[in-house]
C-alpha cells in the first residue's frame, strides 16, 4: 500500500471515527449535564474499568487481525472464515467466564472505588462480556483490509449507545440509564457485526478444507496479552487513581477533561487502524514497510501538535459541551491533551512492533505502567501535579521503547528490503 491508498483508507477510517465520535462523545456532555457529578464520576471509572479487564478482547484483536492480514496477503479466503468460526465459538465461551470472574472479584474492586452497589457491577461485568464476544468482528474487517465496513460497524455502534444511552438517561435520569443503555447498544452491535461478517464470507466454502484452523506460537500471545494490558491500562488508570486518590467533586471534573482530551486517542487509532493490517501483510511479503510507517509516523505527529494547541488555545470553550459544572476543569484540558498524546505515540510505535512480531517491548510497558501509578500517586496535592505525573510516565516509557528501537536498529533493517539487498 502506497501512502496515498493509506491516506485514503486512513480518511475513511478517520471519517468513520470522526462521525461515531460525535455520537460518542456527545453521549458524555448529555449525560453528564442530566445525572450528578457523583454519579458521572462513578460511570467513567467502571468505563475505565472495564476497558484495562476488557484486555482477553484487545488481545483476541491482535491476533484475529495478524492471521487474517497473513491469509489475506495470500488470498487464503477458506482459512479466513475458519478462523471466523474458531474464535466466534471462543468468545461465546470467553465472554461467560469474563463475567462469572468479574462477578466473584467485584465486592474488591467495588471497596477499591468506593462504590456501593452490586448492580453496578453487575451491568459492567455484562457490558465487558458483551464487548468481548464483539470485539473479535472488528479486527476481521480490518485483517481483510474492508475499511468501509469497519467504518459502518464503528458509526453504527456509537450511534446505538448514544440513542438508547440518551433514552434511558431521560427515563432514568441516573447511571442505570447511562449503562442499560450501553449495554443494549452493546448487544445489538454484536447482532449487526455477525450479520456483516457471516454475509462477507457466505460464499466460502470451509466443509472441504484439509485442516482445522489452530492457533500458534503461543509465546507471541502470551507477550501479545500483556503489551494489550499495558496499552489499555496507560489511557485507563489514570480515571481510577483520580476516583481513587480525590474527592469525588475532582475527580469528576478530571473525567469530563480526559473525555475530551483524549479524543485525539480516537483520532489517531484511525491511523493505526490502518497501518497495522498493512504492515503485517508487507511484513509477511517481505514488502517495504519501514519507510511506510515513518511517514504515517509523520502525518499522527502532526495531528497531535495541532490537537494540543487547540485545547491550549480553546480548552475553556471546549469543556463548556460538558456543562457548565464542569468549567472549573477547562485549564486541565491541554494538560491532559500532552499525555493523550504521548500515549497515542507509544500506542502507534508499539503496534508497529507488533505487526513485525517484535514482542520484546512488553518489558518496557511493565515499567511504563508500575511509574504510572506510581508518579500518580507521588504527584498527589492537586489536579496539575498528577497530570504531570502522567505525562512524565508516558514520556519515559516512550524513550525506553524509542531506545528499543534504536537498539535493535539493525535487526529492523535487516528486515527491510531495501537493506537486506
Amino acid at each position: 500500500m502506497h501512502l496515498k491508498s493509506f491516506i485514503k483508507n486512513s480518511s475513511i477510517i478517520f471519517a468513520s471515527t470522526l462521525i461515531g465520535g460525535v455520537f460518542s462523545f456527545a453521549f458524555h456532555p448529555f449525560v453528564a449535564r442530566f445525572i450528578s457529578l457523583r454519579d458521572f464520576a462513578e460511570l467513567q471509572a467502571l468505563l475505565s474499568l472495564s476497558s484495562i479487564l476488557g484486555v482477553p478482547a484487545a488481545t483476541l484483536g491482535f491476533i484475529i487481525t495478524r492471521y487474517i492480514s497473513k491469509f489475506y496477503a495470500h488470498h487464503d479466503f477458506v482459512k479466513i472464515k475458519q478462523l471466523a468460526v474458531y474464535f466466534s465459538k471462543k468468545a461465546l465461551g470467553g465472554g461467560l467466564i469474563l463475567f462469572i470472574l468479574f462477578l466473584l472479584a467485584s465486592p474488591w474492586i467495588a471497596d477499591y472505588l468506593k462504590i456501593d452497589s452490586f448492580a453496578l457491577m453487575a451491568m459492567t461485568g455484562l457490558i465487558m462480556a458483551i464487548g468481548l464476544i464483539g470485539g473479535i468482528f472488528g479486527p476481521m474487517f480490518q485483517g481483510m483490509q474492508k475499511f468501509m465496513a469497519l467504518g459502518v460497524l464503528g458509526i453504527v455502534g456509537a450511534l446505538a449507545r448514544f440513542a438508547f444511552g440518551v433514552g434511558l438517561v431521560l427515563l432514568f435520569k441516573n447511571i442505570y440509564g447511562a449503562l442499560g443503555g450501553i449495554l443494549i447498544a452493546g448487544i445489538l452491535s454484536v447482532l449487526i457485526a455477525f450479520g456483516m461478517i457471516r454475509n462477507s464470507l457466505k460464499n466460502i466454502d470451509i466443509t472441504s478444507a484439509s485442516e482445522a484452523f489452530a492457533v500458534k506460537d503461543y509465546r507471541y500471545y502470551l507477550h501479545t496479552f500483556f503489551i494489550a494490558l499495558f496499552l489499555v491500562a496507560f489511557p485507563s488508570l489514570d480515571i481510577l487513581l483520580v476516583k481513587n486518590i480525590f474527592t469525588i467533586e475532582v475527580a469528576g471534573l478530571y473525567a469530563a477533561a480526559a473525555i475530551l482530551a483524549k479524543a485525539v486517542i480516537v483520532a489517531a487509532s484511525a491511523l493505526e487502524g490502518v497501518m497495522f493490517p498493512v504492515v503485517i501483510a508487507k511484513h509477511e511479503k517481505k514488502d517495504d514497510f519501514l519507510i511506510f510507517f515513518l511517514k504515517s509516523s509523520g502525518i499522527l505527529l502532526l495531528g497531535l501538535l495541532f490537537s494540543v494547541g487547540l485545547f491550549y488555545k480553546f480548552g475553556e470553550v471546549f469543556i463548556l459541551l460538558m456543562g457548565s459544572k464542569y468549567a472549573l476543569a477547562g485549564p486541565y484540558l491541554w494538560q491532559i491533551g500532552i499525555f493523550a498524546s504521548l500515549f497515542a505515540l507509544i500506542n502507534y510505535l508499539v503496534k508497529f512492533l507488533l505487526a513485525i512480531k517484535k514482542t520484546g517491548v512488553v518489558y518496557l510497558l511493565a515499567v511504563g505502567s508500575a511509574l504510572q501509578i506510581a508518579l500518580g500517586y507521588r504527584f498527589s496535592g492537586n489536579l496539575h501535579e498528577f497530570i504531570r505525573g502522567m505525562s512524565y510516565a508516558m514520556l519515559v516509557t516512550l524513550v525506553l521503547l524509542v531506545a528499543y528501537c534504536v537498539k535493535n536498529k539493525k535487526t529492523l533493517l535487516v528486515q527491510h528490503p531495501l537493506r537486506r539487498e
